[in-house]
């Protein structure tokens, strides 16, 4: 869907009525194509709201119409947690918006889904398979822009031995290593891994602890 998404464009409902202004957009960790949309809260809400943005119609400079009515929108939307987001610093396509990729959280599995957003999943040669595990051991990682910003230190599993984050060394750019969801991985191969956001992303993650639940695989 082509659509231009301003900030601060009021989104109506398909009966009219004001449901709020956009604050931020959500993105699909792959293609950084548009998942939800990120409603102020004061008017239809008391809260920020993610209304999924396969429900915009149309837009223009000044609002964004919705093909749901304001009953619909509260079952199709759901409250905004902010925490559960990392800002990418470059625009990337939505050069007007702060894009936001989620960040799933630790000990989760992978069927565990963005709240409000619906299935994601890495392309079909992402997932890493179990006897491949040890490969990305050192494998250079670079973010969106190309930025070498370390190397695989290790994997994430959950207390099922589901593999779900990779381990970010430290040194090259930051001075934790950090624990970054495979979700954002975009290309892997024999010795690198590419991911969907930049420094400015990344430096949201959370540093790794050795006292963290899950385990970590080498």
């Amino acid at each position: 869907m082509s659509v231009k998404v301003r900030f601060n464009a009021t989104a109506l409902a398909r009966d009219g009525e004001r449901v709020g202004t956009i604050k931020e957009i959500v993105l699909e960790p792959q293609t950084h194509d548009i998942l939800s949309l990120v409603v102020k809260q004061g008017l239809l809400f008391e809260e920020d709201q993610l209304i999924p943005f396969e429900l915009v119609d149309k837009a223009d400079d000044e609002y964004i119409y919705l093909n749901a009515s304001s009953d619909e929108l509260w079952e199709r939307s759901q409250v905004y947690n902010h925490q559960q987001y990392a800002s990418l610093g470059a625009r990337a396509k939505h050069e007007n918006l702060s894009g936001k990729l989620w960040v799933r959280p630790m000990d989760s599995q992978i069927s565990i889904i963005p709240p409000g957003i619906g299935p994601i999943s890495p392309p079909a040669d992402v997932p890493i398979p179990a006897e491949d595990i040890g490969l990305l051991h050192g494998s250079q990682v670079y973010d969106l822009n190309e930025k070498n910003v370390g190397s695989v230190k290790g994997l994430i599993a959950t207390s099922l031995g589901t593999t779900t984050h990779l381990l970010l060394s430290e040194g090259v750019v930051f001075s934790m290593p950090k624990v970054v969801p495979l979700d954002w991985v975009t290309q892997l191969t024999d010795t690198q891994v590419v991911l969907s956001g930049d420094v400015a992303a990344l430096e949201q993650l959370p540093d790794y602890e050795e006292s963290s639940e899950a385990g970590e695989t080498s």
